[in-house]
């Protein structure tokens, strides 16, 4: 499973059931925010668009989630979903409406996110 460190407290029940786990070998991996530059990459290798174009998206992208990995996949996915990064056959190119995307609500909810 996953979780974010700093949302569980050392005396929670998660916590204590973390500590059993290490005890039977499990491991922990701690997955650092993507900076904007990692951000620009994912987006640039994943529209197949040269990472100038991309800038404004990643940075949008970056603000929405704080470069939390799985936020960052998850959020790229629903704007694809709600229409607002959309593939144009004729232009066979990406476009997104970067207004609609700056303003858009996300949740803090990471299992929103993936409900949504």
């Amino acid at each position: 499973g996953t979780y974010r460190e700093d949302e569980v407290s050392p005396d929670s029940l998660f916590e204590k059931m973390l500590s059993k786990q290490e005890a039977r070998d499990a491991s922990q991996v701690h997955v650092p925010p993507l900076d904007i530059n990692a951000i620009e990459k994912m987006v640039s290798y994943t529209l197949r668009m040269s990472r100038r174009l991309i800038r404004p998206l990643a940075d949008a992208v970056l603000s929405k989630t704080d470069g939390n990995t799985s936020f960052v996949v998850q959020f790229l996915v629903s704007l694809c979903d709600e229409g607002l990064l959309l593939y144009d056959d004729k232009r066979q190119s990406w476009s997104w409406d970067l207004d609609h995307i700056r303003t858009r609500e996300i949740s803090d909810d990471i299992v929103d996110l993936f409900t949504a």
